[in-house]
């Protein structure tokens, strides 16, 4: 299952972000502003990400059957939509 989101407006920040929410809910996560992957308590998910000039490519290769695409689709958009609010308060608490 692939899913497609646009690029944050800034991915160190985004990196950061997402690197210390992958650890708050026991997500091992490795990767960097162009690439990555991620398994979620060892191995009931897991996925990969590339980065585009204007996107992100999240690629779900395992994930449990009783949880449809459309929800982690969901589930993946909705939290990529927080982020960039996140990463907006971070910037402007940091000026």
């Amino acid at each position: 299952m692939k899913v497609i989101v646009r690029k944050p407006s800034d991915m160190q920040i985004a990196l950061a972000i997402i690197t210390a929410d992958a650890k708050e809910h026991g997500v091992s996560f490795s990767g960097n502003e162009q690439s990555g992957n991620a398994t979620y308590r060892g191995g009931i998910a897991e996925g990969s990400y590339n980065v585009y000039s204007d996107r992100i490519e999240i690629v779900v290769h395992k994930k449990p059957f009783i949880i449809s695409d459309n929800k982690a689709q969901r589930e993946i958009r909705n939290y990529y939509a927080e982020l960039e609010q996140r990463i907006e308060q971070h910037i402007i608490w940091r000026c």
